[in-house]
This record gives C-alpha cells, sequence and structure tokens, in this order.
C-alpha cells in the first residue's frame, strides 16, 4: 500500500463524515480526526509529563469544538488571511491590542545565552576535553566558532549545542 493508498483509507472516511460541512469544515474536520490525537496533542502531553506537568487544553472542550463547527468556514478566514481573528477579537479587551495582534512567538530555552554567559567555560571545557570532538573536527574552527558566539559576533547557538550534544554523548557512551 502507498502512502497516497493509505491516506484516501484514513480520509474518505472522514470526508463523508463531514459532507455537510463547507469546506474550510471538512479541512478542519480532517485536521482534528487524522493529526490531533495522533501527533498534535501527543508532542506537548509527552513534554508536560516529562517534566511533570499536567498541561491543559482549553480549547478543545466539547462546547467548543461543538460551536466551532457550528459557524460557518467563510467566518473563520479574515480577508487579510489572519486565521486566529475570531480568538483575537475575543481576548482582546482582556489583554490589549498590542497583544492580542502580536506576532507569533517561539518559545526556546536559552542555550544561546546561557553559551555565552553563565555556561561559556562549561561549554569550552567540554568541548576541549572531548576525544571525539577533537577527532572529528578541526580544534582552530571550534575554538573559533565558540569564540565568535561568546563575542556576538555570530549566532552558533545550534552548531555549539550539535557539539555539546555529541561531546555529552561521547562522554556517557565512552566512545573515544
Amino acid at each position: 500500500m502507498t502512502g497516497i493508498d493509505s491516506f484516501e483509507a484514513a480520509a474518505k472516511p472522514r470526508f463523508d463524515e463531514s459532507r455537510h460541512f463547507d469546506r474550510v469544515n471538512q479541512a478542519l474536520y480532517l485536521d482534528m480526526q487524522l493529526l490531533l490525537c495522533g501527533n498534535n496533542l501527543v508532542k506537548p502531553d509527552r513534554m508536560g509529563m516529562a517534566v511533570s506537568i499536567e498541561a491543559r487544553t482549553p480549547f478543545l472542550d466539547w462546547r467548543m469544538m461543538e460551536f466551532a463547527f457550528r459557524s460557518r468556514g467563510a467566518t473563520k478566514l479574515a480577508p487579510d488571511g489572519d486565521k486566529k481573528h475570531w480568538y483575537k477579537r475575543a481576548v482582546e479587551p482582556l489583554i490589549g491590542h498590542d497583544l492580542a495582534h502580536r506576532r507569533k512567538q517561539m518559545f526556546t530555552v536559552p542555550v544561546g545565552e546561557w553559551f555565552r554567559g553563565e555556561r561559556a567555560a562549561w561549554l569550552r571545557d567540554l568541548l576541549d576535553g572531548s576525544p571525539l570532538v577533537q577527532r572529528l573536527f578541526a580544534q582552530e574552527a571550534v575554538r573559533g566558532t565558540v569564540e565568535r558566539h561568546g563575542a556576538g559576533s555570530a549566532n552558533h547557538t545550534r552548531e555549539l549545542r550539535a557539539l555539546a550534544a555529541l561531546a555529552l554523548w561521547a562522554r556517557q557512551a565512552e566512545v573515544a
């Protein structure tokens, strides 16, 4: 069975179930049925459990879902393409216009800042003391990457995080 065949097998019954919806609501229904349980809800649930946090998903209340699917799809898409204008209009009186309409921001761990500050010495010692990193990479290049990042002239967070992970893995696995 090909990927297309398996998608059709999974999607066809959902399309049949949502025949009475407009196209926007059909797409949302398909996403809800095929992506929510096996993907979009699993990840936050596992991440929460990993750090003993009981995460809540308030917009999945059955009453909220029923309301959303009773509403026409055209009302969910703003003329400017904003797909969250309902939500923004609802929360604007509570949190203000600027906050309600600001651009999406990622939540990130400040690893790059740590490597410039409180963890800079730890990173240098880790990479300088890793036989595997020394064997795989030119030490001048590694030190230069650490220095440029530390000086703020470049952002090498991803590279340094990968090198640190490699060094820590090698230490844990006792790989020389």
